[in-house]
C-alpha cells in the first residue's frame, strides 16, 4: 500500500511538471517577441496562470 501511494504521488508530480513545461513552451515565443520589439532592458516577464 505504501508503494502504491508513493507511485500515485509521483504520478501527480509528473503531471504537474508536464503541464508547467507545456505552459512554458507557449510563453517562450511571446517572451521572445516582446524582447525583440522593445529591447532587452525595457521589458518584463508577465505570466497569467489560470
Amino acid at each position: 500500500e505504501d508503494v502504491f501511494n508513493l507511485l500515485v504521488r509521483i504520478n501527480r508530480v509528473v503531471r504537474k511538471v508536464r503541464a508547467f513545461v507545456s505552459m512554458t513552451r507557449l510563453v517562450a515565443p511571446l517572451q521572445h517577441y516582446i524582447y525583440e520589439q522593445i529591447g532587452p532592458n525595457k521589458g518584463g516577464f508577465i505570466l497569467d496562470v489560470k
